[in-house]
């Protein structure tokens, strides 16, 4: 499977890294229906249950959250 992600390709160069994680996760975790509406979530058009985007929140959605300082270069 790494391999395939590994091999991707598109026309406008998009670079793909990928990792295997050895670890075990307990399954059957529920999370709360808050915590579910915390997260930045924009779904796809196509298949919007698979297909979608889980994106940083803002700093000022987290709470007790500092503002957000700039990445070291």
């Amino acid at each position: 499977m790494l391999n395939y992600i590994r091999t991707t390709t598109t026309k406008t160069g998009l670079q793909v890294q990928s990792v295997r994680v050895n670890r075990q996760y307990q399954a059957g975790v529920k999370i709360s229906n808050r915590q579910m509406a915390e997260l930045n979530i924009t779904k796809g058009k196509k298949l919007p249950d698979w297909n979608y985007d889980i994106r940083p929140r803002q700093s000022h959605m987290l709470p007790g959250s500092r503002a957000a300082r700039p990445a070291a270069t």
